[in-house]
């Protein structure tokens, strides 16, 4: 699982990721609120994005 940082999004990966599937199975996704990801009706917090990665 590779999480991209605060105000980016999982297409900041895209130049790395080729290199990483011939090793290994990837997971990238948008945190909540980022890139395509709605940021949801709860006001965003550290403790909430940490959950979301617990859930994935």
């Amino acid at each position: 699982m590779i999480i991209h940082g605060a105000g980016m999004n999982l297409r900041s990966w895209d130049l790395i990721v080729p290199y990483l599937q011939q090793h290994y199975h990837i997971l990238r996704y948008d945190l909540r609120g980022h890139g395509l990801s709605d940021k949801g009706p709860n006001k965003l917090t550290w403790r909430l994005l940490f959950e979301d990665t617990l859930f994935l």
